[in-house]
């Protein structure tokens, strides 16, 4: 299995992770990930890393990810960053 590449991320979607929000990316090529949901990880204000979700599947093959999941992973993310300090 080899590993993802790693992507620089435009500027505007920084800003939007440091401000607490999920942030989805939709790729439109035919390489995986098709679909990444990222949240942040924030101490005090300050961006410790992000929780990354790639590629939801199902029995019927690839869904988008749902405003509810990007709920979820939001709270997921919040609760890291404490028990990283």
């Amino acid at each position: 299995m080899s590993r993802p590449r790693a992507r620089k991320l435009p500027d505007a979607r920084h800003e939007v992770l440091a401000a607490g929000q999920v942030v989805r990316h939709l790729r439109t090529d035919d390489e995986p990930p098709h679909e990444l949901m990222a949240a942040p990880m924030l101490w005090q204000q300050r961006l410790l890393g992000l929780v990354v979700l790639a590629d939801k599947e199902t029995r019927e093959g690839r869904a988008p990810f749902s405003e509810s999941e990007s709920r979820i992973l939001a709270a997921m993310a919040s609760m890291v960053p404490p028990l990283m300090a």
